[in-house]
């Protein structure tokens, strides 16, 4: 992607951010949903972004650590 010229890649970046904020507000929407319909209040949001925040990125790294890297050294 390198060969692009900078102007492509700028708008490619621009649309992903788009859609990843997209994602987001409707991702947002169907969780408060969910909770709405289970009620679960307003637990399952809350909770939601201390996973994301914490635990999945660490869960990400390990998994990463133990299939992604195969024959080659542990991530420091």
């Amino acid at each position: 992607m390198s060969s692009l010229p900078s102007l492509v890649l700028l708008l490619i970046f621009v649309a992903s951010a788009a859609v990843i904020w997209g994602a987001g507000i409707r991702l947002s929407s169907y969780t408060d949903v969910l909770a709405e319909r289970l009620h679960l209040g307003s637990a399952l949001g809350g909770v939601g972004n201390l996973l994301g925040g914490i635990a999945i990125p660490t869960v990400v790294l390990v998994a990463l650590d133990a299939f992604g890297v195969v024959g080659l050294v542990a991530l420091p």
